[in-house]
C-alpha cells in the first residue's frame, strides 16, 4: 500500500514496516523474542511474525531454533558492511570531535587501531595557552595512555598481547 508524503512523493508502507522491524532487531541485538520485538515496534505479534518470515527468507533476519529468538541475518551484515565501506570515518567524526573540543575547551583527537597500536588520525586543537600536543600519525602507548587503555580494554587480548609485552 502506498501513502502520500508531504512532498508529493509516494512511500511504500510495507517497506517502512520492514525497515522498522530491522531497526528494532538492531536495537534489541543480539537476539530477542517475538513478543518483545512486537512490543518494541508497537505492532501485533502476528503482523511482526509475517514480516519476520519474509526477512528470514531474504536473509535479513534469522531465528535461533533452540531459543526461538530472532536476530539480524547475514544479508543485514552484508548491507551494513557495504555502508561502512563507503563511509569516510574522518569526515563523520569531524563535527562531533570539534563540538567536543568546544564543549570541553580541550584538545581532542581521534585514534584508530593500526599495525603498531592506537594511531592518531585527526586532531582538533583547543585554543589555550597550554595544550596537549600530539601529531597526526603518533602511536600512543598501550598501557600508559588513556587511549591505549581503552583499546586494551575492548580489543581481544590476541590483538594487544605483543604490545603489552613490549611495554612492560
Amino acid at each position: 500500500m502506498e501513502t502520500p508524503l508531504s512532498n508529493g512523493k509516494q512511500k511504500v508502507r510495507s517497506a517502512e514496516v520492514g525497515t522498522d522491524i530491522l531497526k528494532a532487531l538492531a536495537e534489541l541485538s543480539p537476539s530477542t523474542s517475538l513478543s518483545r520485538l512486537a512490543e518494541h515496534v508497537q505492532m501485533p505479534a502476528s503482523k511482526v511474525h509475517r514480516y519476520l518470515q519474509a526477512l528470514i527468507a531474504s536473509g535479513f533476519a534469522e531465528q535461533n531454533t533452540s531459543t526461538n529468538h530472532y536476530g539480524l541475518g547475514r544479508e543485514a551484515l552484508r548491507v551494513g558492511l557495504a555502508a561502512l565501506n563507503g563511509m569516510d570515518v574522518l569526515q563523520v567524526a569531524a563535527l562531533p570531535l570539534a563540538e567536543l573540543r568546544d564543549d570541553l575547551n580541550e584538545t581532542c583527537f581521534l585514534a584508530v587501531w593500526g599495525n603498531h597500536g592506537a594511531t592518531v588520525v585527526r586532531i582538533e586543537p583547543a585554543i589555550r595557552a597550554v595544550t596537549v600536543v600530539t601529531q597526526l600519525g603518533s602511536v600512543l602507548p598501550l598501557l600508559s595512555s588513556s587511549t591505549g587503555l581503552v583499546f586494551s580494554a575492548y580489543l581481544p587480548t590476541r590483538e594487544t598481547i605483543g604490545l603489552r609485552e613490549q611495554e612492560v
